[in-house]
């Protein structure tokens, strides 16, 4: 039967879809994370003062 290849299929996809959709989340987090820290030292460095 076709049936339960085609499920697994539809299985599959749904899991890379969610594993694609949680790895751009999570870069987007750390990315944004990693820009905000960035410019906090940049600030302390131009004004002499720790965030």
């Amino acid at each position: 039967m076709i049936v339960p290849g085609l499920i697994g299929c539809v299985v599959l996809l749904g899991v890379a879809a969610t594993a694609v959709v949680i790895g751009r989340a999570f870069r987007r987090e750390v990315r944004s994370r990693r820009e905000r820290e960035r410019r906090a030292a940049l600030q302390g460095a131009g004004l002499g003062v720790r965030p």
